[in-house]
């Protein structure tokens, strides 16, 4: 990983970005506060987290670019995966945005580096604690900001991080209840387990800015000399993310653990940075502050980013518009094609082919879920291609001439065309002594069945012993095969049955015994 300062600035025309207006925020001092923060001479209340960052992934600028010269709905579907996926349950209680809609991004490294964002801030704010939990720090509302300056425009991306979001004070929509009651939501209160009020002497350190700009994460301390509109809600100690947008771009969520399964690493790996936090104190001066988080970095956060990047997720606002739904529900049409069987496709053709005649909006869906049909089709064609000689080498591996080897497959066909070189052997069995096991050959001997018979007795009983069982009792009773296979399944389930019935008597014996020495 390579460390260097980063500068990123975006100047564009107005005339190349016409609903710019939209991502402009309508409080005066947010311009001046921008400014001061893109030339280094912050407000009093802002001071930089030391700790220098990799350089931010390009698709961060694209994305910034392509949302105001092409729409946000398309530097959507750049930054993020196709698919829409619903969060999962345990961490519902705290998504910011969407709780039901989520999407997650398309490219590694900038999953990655958003997720150092969240390392930085709990490892480098070392007068408060911090902990990536769903009470503490795990989301981030993301905005642009424009400043507008003579016929052109200062563009920035940005996040706004909220830390102690939870604090035991928390009141939801229809009032403040104690921790865990029914009225704040059960197990699903979102305070469950916090460690924060906003009666702590460092509550208000939880506020937390990073700038695509000057690639740096500012704290903002919530003081008397804070920019009055940048606090949100003055109790809580809250920084609107309102005042740097008038329309907020989305929300990034991250839950270490939650989509990778690699916890108790995850667990192990945050303890050892707390650890090192811990031995940094409460004043480290600038220079400690520096090395620890490059040593930790590299140590622990590195690994860290390898086992978590696929847990964070956003909730991008213009990510969900009518072509993402549209791809949502053609991935859920092939889903549902793709467990259909293969007499249901065919049925759900001549369904169509036929409703279509008198509805001519349907008519117009036939050839789409003609194609994905064909798609399906084609799909299992090769599967079963491909599983089907395999089975023909599994048996010429065991010696079957491969005529023979084709017959027995053929006849043997499951119900979905699929060959089985297990059922084949079976049938082999029966008919030629030389692939029978030597017990089987003790128990009913070494004469060869004609395969046609062989076949015939194999469909009736499936298996090699009892369809010799009953040609032995279709010889020996000069009955036919069919009357012989079913008083051969008979007779094989009585000893199964006689089996279980002996074992049960002997196990219930030896607890008795057992209870006996106890006492």
């Amino acid at each position: 990983r390579f460390f260097c300062k980063f500068e990123m600035s975006v100047v564009l025309a107005k005339t190349d970005c016409a609903g710019y207006k939209k991502y402009m925020s309508s409080h005066k001092e947010c311009a001046s506060f921008m400014q001061a923060l893109q030339n280094n001479s912050c407000p009093s209340y802002v001071s930089p987290l030391p700790g220098l960052l990799s350089d931010p992934p390009t698709t961060l600028k694209k994305f910034l670019l392509d949302t105001l010269l092409i729409g946000g709905d398309q530097a959507c579907d750049e930054l993020f995966e196709d698919e829409v996926v619903v969060p999962v349950k345990r961490i519902r209680q705290w998504v910011s945005g969407d709780h039901h809609k989520s999407r997650l991004l398309r490219d590694k490294a900038t999953a990655e580096y958003l997720v150092s964002l969240f390392y930085l801030i709990q490892h480098q704010s070392t007068k408060t604690e911090v902990i990536l939990t769903g009470y503490d720090l795990y989301h981030g509302h993301s905005f642009i900001n424009i400043r507008e300056e003579g016929d052109n425009l200062v563009c920035d991306f940005g996040i706004l991080f909220h830390a102690k979001e939870f604090p035991v004070e928390y009141a939801n929509v229809t009032g403040r209840y104690p921790v865990g009651c029914v009225d704040s939501g059960g197990k699903k209160d979102p305070r469950i387990g916090t460690k924060y009020s906003i009666q702590d002497p460092d509550f208000h350190i939880r506020n937390y800015l990073w700038l695509l700009s000057r690639n740096q994460v500012f704290l903002i301390n919530i003081n008397d000399e804070t920019e009055p509109t940048l606090i949100g809600n003055n109790q809580f100690k809250t920084v609107n993310e309102c005042f740097f947008t008038d329309f907020l771009t989305g929300d990034f969520n991250y839950f270490p653990g939650v989509y990778s399964q690699q916890k108790s690493k995850v667990e192990e790996l945050t303890q050892k940075l707390c650890e090192e936090k811990a031995k940094l104190g409460k004043e480290p001066d600038s220079f400690q502050l520096q090395n620890s988080w490059k040593r930790v970095f590299s140590e622990y956060v590195v690994p860290l980013l390898e086992l978590t990047y696929v847990d964070i997720f956003g909730c991008p606002r213009e990510g969900f518009g009518p072509a993402v739904i549209v791809q949502q529900q053609v991935n859920q049409i092939a889903t549902t094609i793709e467990m259909m069987a293969n007499q249901d496709l065919e049925q759900l053709l001549g369904v169509l082919e036929k409703k279509a005649k008198s509805n001519l909006t349907l008519s117009h869906a036939i050839p789409f879920v003609r194609s994905l049909v064909d798609d399906q089709k084609k799909a299992r064609d090769f599967k079963k291609e491909f599983h089907n000689k395999k089975q023909l080498a599994n048996l010429l591996e065991k010696g079957v001439p491969q005529d023979l080897a084709l017959r027995a497959l053929n006849v043997t066909i499951g119900g979905d065309s699929l060959h089985s070189s297990f059922r084949s052997l079976e049938l082999i069995a029966i008919s030629l002594p030389e692939f029978r096991s030597q017990d089987i050959q003790e128990e009913f001997g070494t004469e060869e069945v004609p395969f046609e018979v062989a076949a015939e007795i194999y469909a009736l009983t499936q298996d090699t012993q009892l369809g010799l069982f009953a040609l032995q009792l279709a010889t020996k009773n000069g009955i036919a095969l069919t009357e012989a296979a079913e008083l051969a399944i008979i007779e094989n389930m009585r000893k199964i049955e006689e089996f279980y019935r002996v074992e049960s008597e002997q196990a219930k014996e030896e607890d008795e015994k057992l209870a006996s020495t106890t006492l």
